[in-house]
């Protein structure tokens, strides 16, 4: 049992029975929930279901076929605030793409290559990527959707029947169905930890609860499991449940795809924090504060008494978050985790590298900290390009990175295709150390001109020039050098006029 976290369950309502009408499913399946809306697979009769948040129907789309956007089992269902509604098409071996405002698409087919799936049963959604549990090729695959069709990044082998895929507390996880465990990763796919129970038939759904509760979904047993982030059995819930398939959490209330009851399952959840010894010292303080007089006398048990306990733990809470912050944004402490390491490196534009000791790495980031030293914001290219158009040159600054897997930057070429053959191998002049150009075009950049530089100052197209007034040569060039961080070297790709 945790001491850190509860959690309380109490039946609420239930929504929905068999049939195809508009409050009816037929084995319903994937829920989530974005913009004050629903979005449910029913299963049997193949379509996409919308409710209000007040479970009342709105619509539904989809209709059954192998044809394009067609369903055929849809199962697992995914969205992200730009509208997209990403579908596990379970026995079209595919994911389908459903949007209201762009591009619409099937990705995948049958097969075994990084394409390809074999009975595609989930889908999780973390922007920018998705995680897809490819069922019968007993693997999670994932892809980078950000940039329009699906590209693969990387794949978690050696599953057994994987049913179900959850990001949770920044770790994927995913229910290895038939090993009856739920198998712990970090980002880049690397094996961490699992969870088992012997109570467990078939674990094959997943639910994430504010990062602090995970829900193990057992279908077969009709029961609902709640882990803390430690991997302690909070509580089980089952009551009244015939097959659930998948959850989400909601403003405190759990809404259950109950599958052969051809419904959707509320319940009220009660969580508490629990941090008994920050509390008891909060109160004990409290007690020595007050006055002794007998107004003031705090009766154990009393309303008086249960009113501070209240605001203890109110208080306990915030000291927990506060610390928790602070081992985050500071990389000088033992809590700092990898997870805190990458969020560092991506806003400071060092190249992230799993083998490299978190040790190292925090030295790295704290060296990167110290310059410039007490101006942080001159880390962030959009500070130098705000400040040289807020001084009337109407230039772009752009980073040289691109990214090549996951939390992972490395240099690009410009002149690759997908720079649209945004050539700057001629045109440029380099800004490294000196207001005088002369004296910087011998700087020494590097064997690829148009890979080892750090940024480059044109227009707003990659690969595009910008006009500089001749007779502010010298001060522009001079604004960047004092604005840039000193050990960074540039392109520039400026006409003066």
């Amino acid at each position: 049992m945790s001491n850190n976290i509860s959690i309380d369950l109490v039946f609420n309502s239930a929504v929905g029975s068999r049939g195809s009408g508009n409050d009816q499913f037929d084995y319903p399946s994937g829920i989530d929930y974005i913009n004050s809306q629903f979005y449910i697979t029913d299963r049997q009769n193949q379509r996409v279901k919308i409710y209000t948040d007040a479970l009342v129907y709105s619509s539904n789309f989809g209709t059954y076929g192998t044809g394009a956007l067609e369903l055929n089992f849809p199962l697992g269902i995914s969205l992200n605030t730009a509208g997209d509604i990403f579908v596990a098409n379970s026995a079209n071996h595919r994911i389908t793409k459903f949007t209201f405002s762009g591009t619409q698409y099937d990705f995948g087919s049958l097969g075994t290559g990084n394409n390809k799936f074999n009975y595609p049963v989930d889908v999780k959604y973390s922007i920018p990527y998705i995680y897809v549990a490819d069922k019968l090729n007993h693997k999670i695959k994932i892809y980078n959707v950000a940039l329009g069709t699906p590209v693969f990044i990387n794949e978690i082998t050696g599953l057994n029947f994987p049913e179900a895929v959850e990001i949770f507390n920044n770790q994927i996880v995913v229910a290895n169905s038939a090993d009856k465990t739920i198998q712990f990763y970090d980002l880049g796919g690397g094996y961490q930890t699992s969870i088992t129970n012997s109570s467990w038939v078939y674990p094959n759904g997943l639910c994430n609860i504010n990062d602090e509760i995970l829900v193990v979904i057992d279908e077969q047993d009709s029961t609902l499991y709640f882990y803390d982030v430690d991997g302690n059995l909070l509580n089980t819930f089952s009551t009244g449940l015939n097959f659930p398939k998948d959850c989400v959490f909601v403003d405190e209330k759990l809404y259950i795809t109950d599958s052969a009851n051809h419904r959707i399952v509320v319940l009220d959840t009660f969580i508490v924090e629990n941090i008994p010894y920050l509390s008891a010292a909060i109160r004990k303080l409290t007690r020595q504060l007050y006055p002794t007089g007998r107004a003031w006398w705090m009766v154990v048990g009393g309303l008086f008494d249960k009113l501070h306990e209240g605001l203890s733990y109110s208080e306990a809470r915030a000291y927990e978050n506060d610390l928790s912050v602070l081992d985050a944004i500071l990389p000088d402490n033992d809590n700092y985790t990898t997870t805190d390491a990458e969020n560092h490196e991506s806003v400071y534009g060092i190249v992230s590298n799993s083998a490299v000791s978190l040790v190292n790495r925090k030295k790295a980031i704290t060296r990167k900290m110290q310059y410039p030293g007490n101006i942080p914001a001159r880390q962030d290219y959009r500070y130098i390009q705000a400040q040289l158009q807020e001084a009337g040159f109407n230039v772009y600054i752009h980073e040289n990175r691109t990214e090549v897997g996951l939390t992972y930057y490395d240099l690009f070429t410009y002149d690759s295709s997908r720079y649209d053959s945004a050539f700057i191998s001629s045109g440029y002049t380099v800004i490294a150390n000196y207001v005088d150009e002369s004296k910087d075009a011998s700087f020494n950049i590097g064997g690829s001109i148009s890979q080892n530089f750090l940024f480059w100052v044109g227009g707003l197209v990659y690969g595009s020039s910008a006009n500089v007034d001749d007779d502010r040569k010298n001060e522009f060039r001079e604004l960047i050098l004092k604005l840039k961080p000193a050990n960074m070297a540039g392109l520039l790709r400026i006409t003066y006029i």
